[in-house]
């Protein structure tokens, strides 16, 4: 089969999926990039991850953050322009909570995506070496197909993450805990997700996380992060059903931090990405 027509036939494919609403098709690649930058470049897992402005493994990672910041994140699933996926998200730890608001566009003109999240997380204290973080979030998804209309809904997530031992922390989220529905009755993905973080020293963490969607088998996804230098961190990964390899890095310049991420499908391709982080 010659190699332009094998491209041009997943083009048409992946297309041809959002065309009839068959959301699964494009699902992976997008729930990867929804997870952000750093977790992306983690194989996608990190729900016992502390202090992540996306939270895309964990809305509890929130109550970690230790100042403002806001995050500008740009990717695109399989190296297509269709299937684009920009955001922007804005933490502000208060009193006794942090707050997080963001948007969200996903798609082309034929198949388009928007996600509006807005959550809050807080930590509650287990003793004097413990402290329980807990988050929830509520996402309002509208997604529009010229032809075939438009309808929106809105998702709750939930998740705690707690330290066990100094240098071990578990995590929790169940995503779409209301069963939210568009009005075609597509149900927007349901997903629990447990993972566990090693973070021994500041230059070195493991992530491992074992995803279940109620219409799909486990994924396990993992991944390691180590600073050889202050400003540097290295990041890798992998995920599996599908299978998926990533890799990244993190280059810190004063209160700004560049965030640089791929993830290679064995048969799809690559799907890059890229984000800033201002605190």
């Amino acid at each position: 089969m010659p190699t332009a027509w094998h491209l041009s036939s997943w083009r048409a494919l992946l297309l041809l999926c959002a065309g009839v609403w068959v959301v699964p098709c494009v699902a992976p690649a997008q729930v990867s990039l929804q997870a952000g930058p750093r977790l992306m470049a983690l194989g996608g897992g990190g729900t016992a991850v502390a202090g992540d402005l996306w939270g895309g493994s964990n809305p509890a990672t929130w109550a970690g953050l230790p100042s403002r910041q806001l995050g500008l994140f740009a990717g695109q699933a399989f190296e297509l322009a269709e299937l684009r996926l920009g955001a922007v998200r804005a933490a502000q730890p208060l009193s006794w909570m942090t707050a997080v608001v963001g948007a969200q566009h996903f798609g082309f003109d034929q198949f388009r995506e928007l996600q509006f999240p807005v959550g809050v997380a807080r930590e509650v204290s287990l003793g004097t070496t413990r402290a329980l973080a807990i988050g929830a979030e509520a996402r309002y998804t509208h997604v529009s197909i010229p032809g075939y209309g438009s309808d929106g809904a809105v998702g709750l997530t939930a998740g705690a993450q707690v330290q066990v031992v100094r240098t071990v922390r578990v995590g929790v989220q169940a995503v779409n805990l209301n069963a939210p529905t568009l009005g075609n009755g597509d149900e927007l993905p349901r997903l629990l997700q447990v993972g566990l973080a090693y973070h021994p020293q500041e230059a070195f963490l493991l992530v491992v996380d074992a995803v279940k969607d109620v219409l799909f088998p486990v994924s396990y996804r993992g991944g390691v992060e180590v600073q050889p230098v202050e400003s540097l961190t290295l990041r890798g990964g992998v995920a599996t059903q599908p299978t998926r390899f990533t890799a990244g890095l993190g280059l810190q310049v004063s209160r700004l931090t560049v965030h640089i991420a791929a993830e290679r499908h064995h048969v799809l391709g690559w799907s890059p990405a890229v984000g800033l982080l201002l605190r």
